[in-house]
């Protein structure tokens, strides 16, 4: 079966340090396409919002 196809994600989470807890969250959006001989190619991209407690994003 051939076929392209979207999708979206949100990834939660939460983690601890000695001094904080937080939780962080990942949006995840991608594209795939079946191919021929049953084969599936995928591409995504992300980003992370407040990994580790630091306010920073990181791709």
């Amino acid at each position: 079966m051939q076929g392209l196809g979207v999708y979206s994600d949100i990834i939660l989470g939460a983690g601890a340090s000695k001094h904080e807890a937080f939780v962080y969250a990942k949006p995840v959006i991608g594209l795939y396409a079946y191919t021929k001989l049953n084969s599936k190619l995928a591409v995504n991209l992300s980003r992370t919002y407040n990994q580790y407690g630091s306010d920073t994003q990181s791709m």
